[in-house]
């Protein structure tokens, strides 16, 4: 009967060595550090254009990224959508089980411009924040601008002339 009561202790004791070794070595294997690595990539940046007042769409607005080099995007449709694709460095690491990805947006500010809009102009760091913009094949989500109305400008004064008024100041009448 002694010897029949060593023989489950010693599987499960078996059992008990196998899990640990293999937990261990998926420990390792997750926390084993990859390889290196930096380049050049194309990342699409798609733009969104809307009034700040309504939330329609600006048909027509051009979206401008100025640096070295320059980026610039074709007028924007009725739906206030244009793409710009940009070149970037990227940087990440590559591993068994691991792979990251980060696009440094670095320098360039959005330029947006739009007819009856003030421009508005921004960093693109600012609207590169989501995860998404710095994943290997990404399909960021559209950056939104909102742009405001140029102010409206006052009728140039006067009548008309109706005043009987000869010349205009600062010459002779």
């Amino acid at each position: 009967m002694g010897h029949s009561r060593l023989i489950p202790q010693f599987t499960v004791l078996r059992l008990m060595v196998s899990i640990a070794v293999v937990a261990g070595g998926l420990a390792y294997l997750v926390n084993t550090k990859g390889a290196y690595w930096a380049a050049l990539s194309n990342v699409p940046l798609r733009f969104t254009i809307l009034d700040d007042a309504s939330g329609r769409p600006i048909p027509h607005a051009s979206v401008r990224l100025p640096g070295t080099p320059v980026y610039e995007s074709p007028p924007t449709g009725d739906d206030g959508q244009t793409t710009v694709v940009v070149s970037v460095m990227c940087s990440g690491e590559t591993g068994l089980l691991r792979k990251t990805r980060h696009a440094n947006f670095g320098p360039w500010r959005i330029r947006v411009v739009a007819p009856g809009y003030k421009t508005f102009v921004e960093s693109l760091e600012d609207h590169t924040q989501d995860a998404r913009f710095h994943e290997e094949n990404p399909n960021p989500p559209p950056i939104v601008i909102r742009m405001q109305r140029e102010p409206e400008r006052p009728a140039s004064g006067g009548d008309g002339g109706a005043t009987g008024a000869v010349g205009t100041p600062g010459t002779p009448g």
